[in-house]
Order: C-alpha cells, then structure tokens, then sequence
C-alpha cells in the first residue's frame, strides 16, 4: 500500500462526519486507495492516506462533527466489562 494510515470519512445526509482509522493492511483488504470517493445511501465516502499517526491526527482535527467510531467503538467495548 502507498500509506501506513487510511481514513474513511463518511460524510453524511445529517451533516455529520463518521471516521474510520484503518491501517494499511485493513485498507488494502476493502480494496481502499487513496482518493477514492464512494456515493452510498447515507452520504458519500472519502479515503485518504496518511503516511504518519501525527498527519493523521491533524486532518481529523480540522473535521468539524467529527464521530471517530473507532474511539466509539473502543469506548463502548471498555463500558461493557
């Protein structure tokens, strides 16, 4: 793969932004490049590569009704034992 790090960003109807962090071999195995775009039901899907966590992060932070459904996801698991 090009990058270590994907982001999926799925911009939705609703005006929010649901974020899926994916390393390379995740990304790879959806098939995921860089700059692909994907229209779907509830809104449209962006992939963008990164090549460092930090440049990662600083896109993110520029996200405005940004869900990381990864953190979500971690959270909820953590509320659950």
């Amino acid at each position: 793969m090009e990058y270590q790090y994907y982001l999926r960003q799925i911009y939705r109807k609703d005006g929010s932004v649901w974020i899926d962090i994916l390393e390379a071999a995740q990304a790879e195995k959806l098939g995921y490049q860089d700059g692909d775009k994907y229209t779907q039901n509830d809104g449209v899907v962006y992939i963008n590569g990164f090549d460092s966590p930090s440049a990662l992060n600083t896109f993110i932070e520029d996200l405005h009704g940004c869900v990381n459904r990864s953190e979500a996801m971690a959270a909820h698991q953590r509320e659950e034992r």
